[in-house]
C-alpha cells in the first residue's frame, strides 16, 4: 500500500531514441478520496444507483432510479416512490475510494439534509474495482421532488449527486 501524504509525479513520453518529461508535479496522496458515480459520467447530477424495497412479506424488488430519454438525449431521474408504511427503501449508490475507510461508523449520508443510515459502504462484489453504499431512504423525504445526496467517509466529502422522491 502506498504511504499517504505528497508525491512527485513524472509523467514521461518514450519513444525509440529518448526519453522525454512531459509533465512533472506535486500531489496528495490519501488512503480514501469518496467519489459517487453519476448516471452521465460527469459526476454531477443523477446517481448511478438503484433501489432495493423490501415489503412486509419480505420480498426484495430491485428498482432503477434513472433512465435514459433518448427525446431529450440525456440520462432523467425515475421518481422513487417510497410506497406503504410497511417498505423499507434501501438506495444503493455506487462509486469508488470507499473501501479503505477506516470504519463504517466514519461513514455519513444525508438526503435533502436528513441524515440517513448507512448500512454498508464498501467492495461491491461482482466487478472488480467497484465500491457501493447501501442507505436507507427515510420516509420524511415523501414528496421531496429533486433531492441532494451527500457522502461523508472519514471527514472526506464525496461530490454531491441526486436523487428523485416522488
Amino acid at each position: 500500500m502506498t504511504v499517504s501524504g505528497f508525491a512527485l509525479v513524472a509523467v514521461n513520453n518514450q519513444n525509440v531514441q529518448q526519453v522525454v518529461q512531459e509533465a512533472l508535479g506535486r500531489v496528495l496522496i490519501t488512503a480514501i478520496a469518496p467519489a459517487i458515480f453519476t448516471a452521465d459520467s460527469s459526476g454531477q447530477g443523477i446517481a448511478a444507483a438503484s433501489i432495493l424495497r423490501i415489503k412486509a412479506d419480505g420480498e426484495q424488488v430491485s428498482e432503477p432510479v434513472v433512465r435514459y430519454d433518448s427525446a431529450q438525449n440525456r440520462f432523467v431521474g425515475i421518481p422513487v416512490d417510497l410506497g406503504p408504511q410497511t417498505d423499507r427503501v434501501i438506495l444503493t449508490l455506487y462509486g469508488t475510494g470507499i473501501r479503505f475507510r477506516t470504519s463504517s461508523s466514519n461513514v455519513r449520508a444525508s438526503v435533502a439534509g436528513i441524515d440517513a443510515e448507512v448500512l454498508y459502504a464498501g467492495v461491491q462484489n461482482d466487478f472488480v474495482g467497484l465500491d457501493q453504499i447501501n442507505l436507507v431512504l427515510s420516509r420524511t423525504l415523501a414528496g421531496k421532488g429533486e433531492c441532494e445526496v451527500k457522502i461523508t467517509i472519514d471527514g472526506m466529502d464525496a461530490n454531491p449527486v441526486r436523487l428523485i422522491v416522488k
